[in-house]
C-alpha cells in the first residue's frame, strides 16, 4: 500500500521507504535493479507514484553520490521494457521541477537526476548515436519537446546548467562534439538549443557560446 513519509528528511511521496531501500541496496546492474522494482508488484495505477517516489528519494541524496544516476538508469530501462510510459517520466520530472531548488538545498547534486534522465532518453540515431533510446515515434523532436517541457518549470539558471550537463554527457557517450554529430545538424536543431540556452541563461548568443566552450561543449 502507498505510504506517506513524515518528519525531517523523510521522503514525502507514497513509496518513499521502498525507494530508499532500493537505492541503498547496493545493486549496480540494470537487471538487479529491475528485479527489486518487480518484487514490489506495482500495478499500472501504482507506477506513476512509484516513479515520483524514486525520483524524490534519489534527489534527496538516498543512494549517495550515484543515486540520481541509478534512479535515472532504472526508470529509462523500465521505459525500454515498456513497464513505464514516457509520459509518466515526463509528468514526474515536470511535477518536481518547481521544488527542485528546495531539493538542491538538501542534496547539491539533486538536479543531476534531470540531466541523467534527459541524456538517457536521447533517441538512438544511427550513425550519430548508437547508444540512445529506441521506441516507435520517439525522435529528436519529441525528445526536445519533453526536455524543454520538464525544465520550463524549474529555475531557469538551473535549467541552463541541466541542459549543459546533458550536452556534455551526449558528447562523452558519442565521442564527438555536438556540432560534429549528424543528428544535430538537421532542421536547425543546434539553433533551437542555443535559443533556449540564451533565454534561460539571460545571455546573448556570444556569451552563451563562450559559456558552453568553457564546459567544452561545441554546438
Amino acid at each position: 500500500p502507498a505510504r506517506s513519509g513524515g518528519g525531517d528528511g523523510a521522503v514525502g511521496v507514497g513509496y518513499g521507504e521502498e525507494m530508499k531501500a532500493l537505492l541503498k541496496s547496493g545493486h549496480k546492474t540494470d537487471a538487479a535493479l529491475m528485479e527489486v522494482w518487480s518484487s514490489h508488484g506495482f500495478t499500472a495505477e501504482d507506477v506513476p507514484l512509484a516513479v515520483a517516489s524514486l525520483f524524490e528519494a534519489a534527489m534527496r541524496g538516498e543512494g549517495g553520490a550515484n543515486g540520481t544516476e541509478v534512479a535515472a538508469r532504472l526508470v529509462v530501462e523500465l521505459a525500454r521494457k515498456q513497464q513505464v510510459e514516457l509520459k509518466t517520466i515526463e509528468h514526474a520530472l515536470a511535477a518536481a521541477s518547481g521544488t527542485l531548488e528546495d531539493l538542491v538545498q538538501e542534496s547539491e547534486t539533486a538536479w543531476h537526476l534531470y540531466s541523467h534522465v534527459i541524456m538517457l532518453l536521447f533517441p538512438k540515431t544511427v550513425p550519430s548515436t548508437t547508444w540512445g533510446f529506441l521506441q516507435r515515434g520517439w525522435n529528436w523532436a519529441s525528445w526536445w519537446a519533453m526536455a524543454t517541457k520538464v525544465l520550463e518549470g524549474a529555475d531557469h539558471f538551473r535549467a541552463f546548467d541541466i541542459l549543459v550537463l546533458v550536452l556534455q554527457m551526449i558528447q562523452d557517450k558519442s565521442g564527438a562534439k555536438i556540432r560534429q554529430q549528424q543528428v544535430w545538424k538537421e532542421a536547425g536543431r543546434a539553433d533551437k538549443v542555443k535559443t533556449v540556452l540564451c533565454r534561460w541563461g539571460e545571455m546573448d548568443d556570444a556569451s552563451t557560446m563562450e559559456t558552453l566552450q568553457a564546459y567544452s561543449v561545441e554546438v
